[in-house]
């Protein structure tokens, strides 16, 4: 048998065009595997500190979602989302509930209106907005007449209000409220602590409170509370 060569023109052309194609095949693999390399690297390597008493703190690694374009390079859902569930897993402390999840994302609505420096923004939890209508909108509403705040774990009696029947009764600003209906309310929640002391006028609701180094307890009617509309003082009583 013979063979018959390729001619020449063949080649010179048509060998190294293949050669060329295959190249350009395995360079697109290799940076079709690098890009994806780099897409892999793009999700941003995080770590956090857990400390549990009595060890040694331990690293915690987790991924955040890749950062692409720029309209996609924050995204505080996700990351609100992994931080909660670090928490859930890894707090050494309490358990997070459903209450304390609440409460923390509050407070990090609050830190987040906080850094615009804007004295204009403020954020209202549902019952700090129900009692802004019932004294601001509405001006009525049934209760005992206190306006509430959270003080860390405490529920502090900001003001009582003109008439009501937390004033009448004696309930002063600064009191800490520790019970209601004998149910120790320290550590709760500004909410579940409101939805313990609202009730239908004609009611009654028994407070303990910490005043100084006294504790006071008072039995409150619940009433038709109507706040004045018009507050006024003496500044300079000459």
């Amino acid at each position: 048998m013979t063979s018959n060569p390729k001619p020449l023109p063949y080649r010179a052309f048509y060998l190294p065009a293949a050669i060329g194609i295959i190249s350009l095949s395995m360079l697109a693999g290799y940076m079709s595997s690098r890009r994806a390399a780099a897409q892999s690297d793009q999700r941003v390597k995080s770590q956090v500190m857990v400390f549990n008493p009595g060890k040694a703190a331990q690293p915690v690694s987790y991924l955040l979602p890749a950062r692409g374009t720029r309209s996609t390079a924050i995204n505080p859902t996700d990351d609100y989302r992994v931080g909660m569930q670090l928490l859930e897993r890894n707090y050494f402390g309490a358990p997070i509930t459903a209450s304390k999840q609440r409460s923390l994302t509050y407070s990090a609505i609050r830190g987040m209106l906080l850094n615009l420096h804007d004295p204009f923004t403020s954020f209202m939890t549902p019952t700090e907005w129900n009692q802004f209508q019932a004294t601001t909108t509405r001006g009525d509403f049934e209760g005992i007449g206190i306006m509430l705040m959270s003080n860390g774990p405490n529920t502090v009696v900001e003001e009582p209000i003109k008439t009501g029947p937390a004033e009448k009764a004696g309930v002063k600003a600064g009191d800490i409220i520790t019970e209601v209906n004998r149910v120790p309310v320290t550590g709760k929640s500004l909410d579940d602590v409101v939805k313990l002391i609202k009730g239908p006028a004609g009611t009654s609701v028994h407070l303990t409170v910490v005043r100084g180094k006294k504790t006071l307890h008072f039995v409150l009617v619940r009433a038709l509370v109507r706040p004045p509309i018009v507050q006024y003082w003496m500044e300079a009583p000459k």
